[in-house]
């Protein structure tokens, strides 16, 4: 079987000292103590909802879209790199 590619926003952001990095279109979340570690873990959690909704044979159970107020979080990170 063919690798999957996926193709979804992320949006860091800081809680005290740890990093998130949250999947905007899976409402997944991964941590760490750096950005490159919290990606990690996100990468971990999005294979392993890949393979549950493989299991339950309903792929669709991977889409599942963080709450409103992240996606305006990460529309306002965006506008601000464009400046």
């Amino acid at each position: 079987m063919a690798k999957r590619k996926y193709i979804f926003r992320v949006l860091f952001y800081k809680e005290e000292k740890e990093w998130i990095a949250l999947a905007l279109e899976m409402d997944l979340r991964g941590y760490g103590k750096t950005k490159p570690a919290a990606l990690k873990e996100l990468s971990q959690l999005v294979a392993s909802q890949e393979t549950f909704a493989k299991f339950k044979n309903q792929i669709e159970l991977v889409w599942f879209p963080a709450e409103e107020k992240y996606w305006r979080k990460y529309e306002r990170k965006c506008r601000k790199k464009e400046k």
